[in-house]
């Protein structure tokens, strides 16, 4: 954009020609200075589509992962009351008596077996629901149950059948040389409920048997299948593992999924910066024309570009910040702080509940936690502890309070839509100073054990997420050198017929009695001392405590020193 003054002109002929120049100076500035900003706002939007799409892929896969699990203990389970039962008989009715209620035409399974192999070729003992497609006697079905008695895992592979398509899996306890055989229905319209569930309902995706993309290998999409392979401006792929082989889930938003302002800025950017263009020629004509106010029209014109430079440069800077807040951290090493934690399922049914734990390095000094607890079990309560954490992950990354990420988060999650409340306890520390703020979500207090004693830390309990937005509280204190910080879920305190008083005070007893350990071997003895065989609830246990070096948790461990930062709690 051109700021030179046109100087008076002596005669009418030999200025003629500089309105015309200016103007066209003008024109080509703005059309690039629009044409720049449009782009780098389309690009900004394209690269926030892609993280947003593989944060919801993520989520996806952690469903799908909780799936296959549900799907595959039943046969784990087969093996062990089998093999309680002594085999023979009793084995098989014992069998038969836990598969009978996930064998149907509606059920998990529509065709399961038992088979015994004695040093020969496998022999069918028992056979539930309708025929399998793999048939007994067949060269196929042999194969398959060898490779199941040659393998440590689940083995699978897709089977063609009347009316469809099934996935077959076998476990083999090569010990008794027992293998359990079951087929699972693949859905006729080609949907898994995954694409049911509203958090999803923007995607597109297609999901495979096999690391591949081949469209033979497809099991389930929720589009028209003539239309794969998925290759949309935005995809993304994920590969979850599945016995001996892996599902590979392809994805593509149906549409934009952020905001509708990201979506448009580049049309409103590129229109607006055409008519600031040609309004701005159109004043520089007249300014040009106009000799007695030429220098006061000059200014004008140059603080209306500056102006737009100023719009277009903050609109810039927003876009790099975003994309830096969706960045995961480099570097996750959290120096003089060392990290430990325990999950343990619980002992009811095959369902996995929601209860997790974070630990995440924000910058040179501070590092956050988060330790949380979904109500209810299963698939749904593992999909809100996937959307749980990786919202309080973004606004902790983004620089938020806890307090004020627990207040963004409360209206987000409603009991009623949701079927589900979570608790969550959010802190952000500072491992130079020691110092540790948190924010407490209805979630038990944590617990500091110190040279001077072992109790509670005094944190306001403000409303669980899923009851309405809300605002929190939150407290500063101090984790000395050498003092341990214990986080976590109300399994670990929480007895049936129990006051949650009495679990509370028996974990400070505990902690106390214990003295000093090396963290994973102390959280090994408080979950001994604090949990029953049979404590039906899910436990999550996060520690951490401050050092005076940064490899003291990589010793204590028998490792090499070398970046650590906790994951989220593994699916059993």
């Amino acid at each position: 954009m051109s700021s030179e003054r046109p100087r008076p002109r002596r005669a009418v002929d030999a200025g003629a020609g500089r309105p015309a120049r200016l103007v066209a100076l003008i024109c080509l500035a703005g059309l690039a200075l629009t044409v720049s900003a449009a782009l780098a706002a389309a690009h900004a939007d394209r690269g926030t589509e892609e993280r947003l799409l593989e944060v919801q892929t993520e989520q996806a896969a952690s469903v799908l992962a909780a799936a296959i699990a549900a799907i595959e203990a039943p046969l784990q389970s087969a093996l062990d009351v089998e093999r309680g039962a002594g085999g023979g008989e009793r084995g098989r009715a014992a069998v038969a008596e836990l598969l009978d209620q996930d064998v149907a035409d509606d059920a998990t399974y529509v065709s399961a077996s038992l088979w015994r192999a004695d040093g020969g070729a496998p022999t069918r003992v028992l056979a539930l629901g309708g025929p399998p497609a793999l048939r007994p006697g067949d060269p196929a079905m042999r194969d398959f149950l060898e490779r199941a008695l040659g393998a440590d895992t689940t083995v699978v592979r897709r089977v063609d059948a009347a009316g469809g398509s099934r996935i077959a899996y076998a476990l083999a306890d090569p010990a008794s040389g027992t293998v359990v055989h079951v087929e699972r229905a693949i859905p006729a319209d080609r949907r898994s409920p995954v694409d049911r569930d509203s958090a999803y309902a923007r995607l597109s995706y297609a999901i495979y048997l096999g690391r591949t993309t081949r469209t033979r290998d497809m099991a389930t999409t929720n589009v028209d299948p003539a239309t794969l392979p998925l290759d949309g401006d935005v995809t993304s792929r994920v590969t979850i593992p599945f016995g001996d082989t892996a599902l590979t889930l392809v994805t593509t938003p149906r549409t934009h999924l952020g905001s509708a302002l990201s979506a448009r800025l580049p049309w409103l950017l590129l229109v607006g910066g055409l008519l600031l263009t040609g309004l701005a020629g159109l004043v520089a004509t007249k300014l040009t024309r106009a000799r007695a106010t030429a220098e006061a029209d000059t200014a004008t014109i140059r603080a209306l570009y500056e102006r737009v430079d100023t719009v277009f440069g903050e609109q810039r800077e927003l876009f790099v910040a975003l994309q830096r807040a969706l960045l995961p951290p480099a570097d996750p090493h959290i120096p003089q702080l060392e990290v430990a934690a325990e999950y343990v399922a619980g002992a009811i049914g095959i369902d996995i509940g929601g209860d997790w734990y974070s630990v995440l390095r924000l910058d040179d000094d501070r590092f956050a936690f988060v330790v949380g607890d979904v109500s209810g079990r299963g698939v749904e309560a593992v999909a809100e502890m996937a959307r749980a954490r990786f919202t309080l992950r973004a606004y902790l990354v983004d620089g938020d309070s806890p307090a004020t990420a627990l207040a963004k988060c409360a209206g987000q999650f409603d009991v009623v839509a949701d079927g589900h409340i979570i608790t969550a306890l959010v802190a952000v520390g500072n491992h130079r100073s020691g110092t540790v703020t948190v924010a407490d979500a209805g979630h038990p207090p944590p617990l500091m054990a110190a040279a001077d004693g072992v109790d509670y830390v005094s944190v306001p309990v403000g409303p669980p997420l899923g009851l309405g937005a809300t605002v929190y509280d939150e407290t500063t204190f101090v984790l000395p050198v050498g003092a341990t910080l214990l986080c976590y879920t109300d399994g670990l305190v929480e007895r049936r017929g129990e006051d949650i008083d009495t679990g509370l005070g028996r974990l400070v007893r505990t902690v106390a009695d214990l003295g000093e350990q090396p963290l994973p071997r102390l959280l090994g003895r408080v979950l001994d001392e604090m949990r029953d065989d049979g404590a039906p609830d899910d436990t999550a246990v996060l520690a951490l405590r401050r050092t005076t070096t940064d490899d003291v948790a990589e010793r204590a461990a028998g490792r090499d020193p070398g970046p650590a930062c906790a994951a989220p709690v593994p699916t059993p």
